[in-house]
């Protein structure tokens, strides 16, 4: 089994904070695609450079598994 870890940001790079509805749509587009999610509790800060512009994020940390690269979902 492989564990996939996916970041996702908590706020846009203007500092506006996502809503539920957002996470909704994604966490039923992991459910449609995979057919299970975790998330892990609290979040993950990072930093990421775009056009030599420093960027501080914080981020929820998203989990599937998959039996193989070329079988996909459990």
């Amino acid at each position: 089994m492989i564990e996939v870890h996916v970041l996702i940001p908590v706020a846009d790079n203007t500092g506006r904070t996502f809503d539920r509805q957002h996470d909704q749509l994604f966490e039923s587009e992991l459910l449609n695609l995979f057919g299970e999610f975790s998330c892990l509790p609290g979040t993950v800060t990072g930093q990421w450079v775009d056009a030599g512009q420093v960027y501080t994020d914080e981020s929820r940390l998203f989990v599937v598994t998959l039996r193989s690269i070329t079988e996909g979902a459990r």
